[in-house]
C-alpha cells in the first residue's frame, strides 16, 4: 500500500514485485534484472550473490550484492534505472573505487569498481 499527496491510499501494480514460487527464484530474477540493467549501460559483472537474510528481515524481501567495472556516466543511468523502474529495486549501499588504468577513457568518465547492495520485494506467485 502507498500513501500518495493529500493522504490517498493506493496499491503498489503486480509489476512492482518479483514474482516467483520461492525466494531463491526471486533471487534469481533480481540477478537477471540487474545483470540486463548493467549489461545495457555495458557494465561489467565481477561478481553477484544474494546477501544472506537477516533475523529481522521480512521473508517478503530479497538482498542482492554485485560488483562491476562500468563508466561513471554508465552507472548514473544504472542508479537512476533501478530507482525509478519495475521491479522495485532499493540501493541500500554503493561503494565506488577507481578500476585502475584509465585505458583511454576521458577524466570525465573514469573507469570505476561500484559494488551495490539492493532490495527488492517479491509475492509468492506461482512461476
Amino acid at each position: 500500500m502507498i500513501i500518495g499527496p493529500g493522504r490517498t491510499i493506493t496499491t503498489a501494480p503486480a509489476s512492482a514485485f518479483l514474482d516467483a514460487s520461492t525466494q531463491g527464484l526471486a533471487g534469481a530474477q533480481l540477478q537477471a534484472y540487474l545483470t540486463q540493467t548493467a549489461g545495457a549501460q555495458r557494465a561489467a559483472i565481477i561478481s553477484s550473490g544474494l546477501e544472506p537474510t537477516k533475523r529481522e528481515d521480512t521473508s517478503d524481501t530479497i538482498q542482492l550484492q554485485t560488483t562491476f567495472e562500468v563508466g561513471l556516466v554508465a552507472l548514473q543511468a544504472i542508479l537512476y534505472r533501478l530507482e525509478s523502474g519495475t521491479p522495485y529495486v532499493f540501493v541500500e549501499a554503493l561503494a565506488i573505487q577507481p578500476a585502475g588504468a584509465a585505458g583511454g577513457r576521458p577524466p570525465e568518465d573514469p573507469l570505476l569498481r561500484a559494488t551495490l547492495s539492493v532490495r527488492a520485494f517479491w509475492r509468492r506467485g506461482s512461476s
